[in-house]
C-alpha cells in the first residue's frame, strides 16, 4: 500500500532478512527447549535480537520521514489520522496473535493434554499485552512464544508521543533526536558503571532497557537529514565504494563472527570488544543500521542490491512473518521433534527451516491477503490530504514498516 507517495527501494529486502534472522533465533531457542540439536552457539543463528534493533531504526526512519512529508504537503500533521493509520496497520495482527497465545493455544493444548509453557498470568498478563505494555509483561514474567510482541509494544509507546512532538516541536526536531540518543546513552553508561546503585531494581532497569527509543530517534535523525539535505548527504565520503565495503564488512562480521573466537588479548579480540562488547556498542550498531538504510534506499552508487520481485513480496508480508513465526515454529517442532531427532545436524536444520520458513510465509501471505489488506485499504481514509504535493527527495511508492 502507498502511503503519502513515499517509497524507498531495497528496504523490503532488508526487512525480510531481519525478520528471518529473528525466526532463526527463536527456532534455535525452541530446538534447545526440546533437547534437539541446535545452533544457539552460532552467531548467525542467535542474532535475532540485533535484527530487532534494525527494525527499530527502520521504524523511526520511516515514520519520521512520513511525518515530514505530511507536514510539507499539508503544512501540519494530523495526530488523530496518524494514530488511526497506526491502529489499522498494527492492531489487527497484534490482537490476533495475542488471542491465539493467551486463549486459543492454551485451551487446545490442555484439551490435547500437551505440555504448555505459559509464564503470563491470565488476567494480569492479558491486560498488559492488551494495553500495549508487553515489554513490561516480558520484564516481569519472562519470554514465551508471544514474547516477540514486546517490540511492537515499544513501537506503539514511541508512536504515542512522536507525532505530537513532531507537530508542535518540528523546528527543534534535530535537538529532539540528539537529546533522546544522549539520554539513553547516559542511561546505559550509568547502569553499566554504577551497577551497585541498582540492587533490588532489576525489574525497573530491565523494563527501561526495552525502551529502544534511541534506535528510533537514530532513524528519525537519518530521515531528517535525508529529507532536508539529501543531495549533500549522498555526496559524503561515508557513501563511497570503499566505505561501503568497510561498513558492510562490519555488519556481516557482527552477524556471523562468534565473539568467543576473538575474545582474547590479541589485536582482533581487542578491536572486537571495543566495537561490539561495550555499553556504548548500541550506538555503533544503530549507526551502522541507519547508514545501511540510507545507502540501500537513496545512494545511487550503492553496491548493496536488495530490490527485486521476490524480496519485495517477502518484505511486504514480513510483519506477518514476524508476528506468526513463533506459533508456526512451536507447532512445527512439536509435530516433527521425533522426526528431527534422529536426523543429522545439517539435515535436521535444513528440514526445519525449509518447512517452518515456507509455512510461516504461507500464513503471513494468507493473513496479508485476507486480513491486513482490508485494513490497509481503510488507511487511505486517513491519508494526508490537501495542500500541494510534497517535493519529496526520493522516488514515490510505498513505505515498508515492520509494524
Amino acid at each position: 500500500m502507498k502511503e503519502s507517495g513515499v517509497y524507498f527501494k531495497g528496504l523490503n529486502g532488508l526487512r525480510f532478512f531481519a525478520a528471518f534472522l529473528v525466526l532463526m533465533m527463536h527456532g534455535e531457542m525452541m530446538r534447545n527447549n526440546y533437547n534437539l540439536f541446535n545452533l544457539q552457539g552460532v552467531t548467525l543463528f542467535s542474532s535475532g535480537a540485533i535484527a530487532v534493533e534494525f527494525f527499530f531504526v527502520l521504524s523511526g526512519f520511516l515514520i519520521t520521514y512520513l511525518l515530514l512529508v505530511e507536514h510539507k504537503k499539508t503544512s501540519t500533521i494530523s495526530i488523530r489520522h496518524f494514530y488511526w493509520r497506526r491502529v489499522l496497520r498494527i492492531w489487527p495482527l497484534y490482537y490476533i496473535v495475542l488471542i491465539l497465545g493467551m486463549a486459543v493455544i492454551p485451551i487446545v493444548s490442555k484439551y490435547l493434554h500437551l505440555d504448555f509453557d505459559q509464564p503470563y498470568p491470565v488476567v494480569g498478563g492479558a491486560l498488559l499485552f492488551a494495553f500495549f505494555l508487553p515489554n513490561l509483561a516480558v520484564s516481569l514474567w519472562g519470554f514465551n512464544f508471544i514474547g516477540p510482541l514486546w517490540s511492537i509494544g515499544v513501537e506503539e509507546q514511541f508512536y504515542f508521543f512522536w507525532a505530537p512532538l513532531m507537530k508542535y516541536f518540528k523546528r527543534y526536531a534535530l535537538q529532539l533526536f540528539i537529546g533522546i540518543i544522549v539520554i539513553r546513552f547516559a542511561f546505559y553508561a550509568f547502569t553499566h558503571h554504577i551497577k551497585d546503585a541498582f540492587e533490588g531494581t532489576g525489574l525497573v532497569v530491565a523494563f527501561l532497557r526495552t525502551l529502544k527509543f534511541e534506535a528510533m530517534a537514530m532513524g528519525g535523525l537519518g530521515a531528517w537529514l535525508l529529507f532536508h539535505h539529501k543531495e549533500r548527504l549522498m555526496k559524503q565520503q561515508i557513501f563511497s565504494i570503499g566505505i561501503q565495503c568497510l561498513f558492510l564488512g562490519l555488519i556481516v562480521l557482527r552477524f556471523t563472527l562468534h565473539k568467543t573466537l576473538v575474545e582474547t588479548d590479541n589485536v582482533a579480540g581487542i578491536i572486537y570488544s571495543a566495537l561490539f562488547n561495550q555499553f556504548y556498542s548500541f550506538l555503533l550498531l544503530e549507526g551502522l543500521f541507519l547508514w545501511l538504510i540510507l545507502n540501500v534506499s537513496s545512494n545511487p552508487r550503492t553496491i548493496i542490491r536488495t530490490e527485486n520481485m521476490v524480496l519485495n513480496f517477502l518484505g511486504n508480508i514480513s510483519y506477518g512473518i514476524y508476528m506468526y513465526h513463533t506459533i508456526v515454529l512451536l507447532a512445527m517442532i512439536r509435530v516433527l521433534q521425533n522426526v528431527l531427532r534422529p536426523l543429522s545436524p545439517v539435515v535436521s536444520t535444513i528440514v526445519l527451516y525449509v518447512l517452518a520458513g515456507s509455512c510461516t510465509v504461507l500464513v503471513a501471505w494468507l493473513s496479508y491477503r485476507l486480513i491486513e489488506s482490508r485494513f490497509l485499504k481503510l488507511k487511505n481514509t486517513f491519508a494526508p490530504k490537501g495542500g500541494k504535493p510534497a517535493a519529496a527527495p526520493v522516488p514515490a511508492a510505498e513505505p515498508v514498516l515492520p509494524e
